[in-house]
């Protein structure tokens, strides 16, 4: 570009949209979604509900009816002016000149808020300024030209409301048929030829036009558009999110990503889904009166640094948070108060063989009472590997030691009611933020409160809730989950379970290792114990660091929808679409990056991990034995099928 414009160049025009200036959805008719649900958030849709839920609709009829009586009345091209379609929307409605105005206003504003300035057309924009070349801006558009000349200047291009603007709805005519060029050269007295450098992205307006006219022409093709409403499945208000999300797909969103593939991948997938679950959470706090928050370590580690940045703009500054130390190991040696066998799988559980030591260890017992007990079970050796498919010979012998199990539960729980009792801080009810799935730390933390019926002061709200969240919902532990039960279009139980969890907990990786116990300080202070990293986990926990760098940058990048719009409005699942795709039909990129990631065989054990999806090699992927075992060993089966 250092010798841009090219030499025999006296004059630049620029067309606006696509070239200097890009909008932050996926189609230009897309804004109008967006003004619908502006509209339905403002006191007067009390009354006039029906007429501001039809907006887009009306809005685009409004438009081609202007075009039509401007084309009956004056026998031209139907240029229009905004106010021109909005003289045809009262028309249409039979609303007053006073709702007009309104539509509009949301209208500009929002275009306004959508609007940013072109990397690629700025830097043409600002050589053709230092070389001192007279400079005009050529639209075929219905928007005022006072508005759009200051607009430029807001987003970045110095001096621009300055420089002469012509839009085709002022003047009646357009760039199609090199009127508006001609238009130009008369008044600005530029001569139509060579000298003339016309930059656009319409490859019939601003450039066969425009070379027609005579002028040299550059083809600005750093955008992408096809101005078409495309529905987006799901309820109306997914639209606006879609569209969002899908302007992440196009060229001009580009110039946003970041450079690292995983980076990248952070920030397209995982950032709207945890911006949209932050958005669900603020909602979910608004409802509730919430004061303060626990994020639950480790999941809840990045969860609180996206809470904290949205939370200025949510109007959320009397909202505490606090990341707490707590994991499912520490949880079962003081919250266990009841006898449920379902959840001692929770200490035998994993893909690889580990000992009968370790199992009884995780279970809060000394084991060498129960050497006996084991080998009538069929485990002689508690020091050897029990292999899998065997593991469930230790489950039968820890469900029988309820006793000595509840009786230390009991024990620690007194010990350290305090840390509990501390988490609450004064307030007499706190929002409890974990990943999820089932709600089984929540209710050992409830469990461990002196108090158990403080459960009724503990609301859970979870990335996902899981149909086996169910068993605590009846023992009244209070969970939301914003992706549901597995319920709806995308089958989240399905995507979950295989793979989509493991995903999940990859990319909320914290910055230290799992809280395995707690400890009593001589101060009479409690303090968490936190796991030693090992080389594995330091490596896994790197590349999460590059995913949520990624995460972050979207977060920071979309604040100013919370500017303009409530989380009630954009608090839909449809932010999370992307991560659907992505744990049931990854592209090569995102195989290459993810399916490798190791990620721990059973909570507690981050010295035994396995990759995400097993790629088999040679003979190997045409076994049928080889590919059940790679497959059964696998968290990702998506990713498996893929690789294989």
């Amino acid at each position: 570009m250092a010798d841009w414009p090219a030499s025999g160049i006296e004059y630049v025009s620029f067309d606006i949209f696509d070239t200097l200036l890009h909008r932050r959805v996926k189609a230009p008719v897309d804004v109008f979604e967006a003004v619908r649900l502006k509209l339905l958030e403002s006191r007067q849709a009390v009354l006039d509900h029906d007429l501001f839920d039809s907006f887009t609709t009306l809005r685009m009829q409004a438009e081609t009816r202007a075009r039509e009586d401007r084309r009956a009345q004056a026998g031209d091209d139907g240029e229009i002016t905004l106010d021109e379609i909005y003289s045809a929307m009262r028309g249409l409605s039979g609303c007053d000149e006073a709702l007009t105005d309104m539509m509009k206003s949301v209208e500009l504003d929002l275009e306004d808020v959508f609007l940013f300035a072109s990397p690629e057309g700025g830097q043409r924009y600002e050589q053709a300024r230092a070389a001192g070349l007279p400079i005009a801006f050529i639209s075929d558009m219905y928007l005022p030209s006072a508005w759009l000349g200051q607009k430029l200047e807001r987003a970045g291009l110095k001096g621009a409301a300055d420089i002469p603007l012509y839009v085709s709805g002022e003047h009646r005519i357009g760039k199609h048929d090199g009127a508006l060029f001609r238009k130009v050269s008369t008044d600005l007295g530029w001569p139509l030829g060579k000298s003339w450098l016309h930059v656009g992205d319409n490859r019939h307006a601003d450039v066969r036009a425009a070379e027609k006219a005579g002028l040299e022409t550059e083809h600005a093709t750093w955008a992408d558009v096809d101005n078409r409403l495309v529905p987006t499945p799901g309820p109306l208000d997914s639209h606006t999110i879609g569209s969002l999300t899908g302007f992440l797909k196009q060229k001009q969103a580009g110039n946003l990503l970041p450079e690292d593939e995983l980076g990248r991948i952070g920030y397209t997938v995982w950032g709207p889904m945890l911006f949209g679950f932050t958005l669900w959470l603020a909602s979910q706090i608004r409802q509730n009166d919430l004061k303060r928050l626990l994020f639950v370590a480790r999941d809840g580690w990045l969860l609180q640094k996206i809470y904290e940045r949205c939370k200025p703009l949510l109007g959320h500054d009397n909202v505490e948070t606090e990341y707490f130390f707590m994991s499912r190991k520490t949880g079962y040696q003081t919250g266990v108060r009841d006898w449920d066998v379902a959840l001692n799988w929770y200490f035998v559980a994993g893909k690889v063989p580990k000992s009968a030591r370790r199992m009884l260890t995780a279970a809060g017992l000394n084991p060498e009472p129960y050497r006996k007990m084991l080998a009538e079970h069929g485990i002689p050796d508690m020091d050897a590997p029990v292999p899998v498919n065997e593991q469930i010979k230790v489950k039968n012998v820890i469900d029988k030691l309820f006793m000595p199990i509840l009786t230390e539960n009991a024990r620690q729980r007194k010990k350290f009611a305090r840390y509990y009792t501390d988490a609450f801080a004064g307030h007499e009810r706190i929002g409890f933020i974990d990943i999820g799935w089932s709600g089984n730390i929540q209710r050992s933390f409830v469990n461990s409160l002196p108090d158990v019926s403080a459960r009724e002061n503990v609301l859970g709200f979870f990335v996902g809730a899981l149909p086996s969240a169910g068993e605590n919902l009846k023992r009244g532990i209070r969970i939301e989950g914003w992706l549901e039960d597995g319920v709806g279009a995308a089958n989240w139980e399905h995507l979950l379970v295989n793979g989509g969890a493991e995903l999940m907990e990859f990319i909320l990786s914290a910055d230290g290792g799992s809280t395995i116990g707690l400890k009593e300080n001589p101060d009479g202070s409690i303090t968490p114990l936190r796991e030693e990293s090992t080389p594995a986990e330091e490596e896994y926990r790197a590349k999460a660091r590059k995913a949520q760098a990624g995460v972050l940058k979207f977060v920071d990048d979309n604040l100013y929808l919370l500017e303009h719009f409530s989380p009630e409005t954009l608090c839909s699942s449809a932010w999370a679409a992307e991560f659907a795709r992505l744990v049931e039909n990854p592209n090569e990129s995102e195989l290459a990056q993810l399916a490798g990631i190791t990620h721990s065989d059973a909570p507690g054990a981050n010295d035994e991990r396995l990759p995400l999806a097993i790629k088999l090699s040679g003979i190997d992927r045409y076994l049928p034995h080889k590919r059940r075992k790679a497959r059964k060993a696998s968290f990702w089966k998506f990713a498996f099928r893929k690789l294989n």
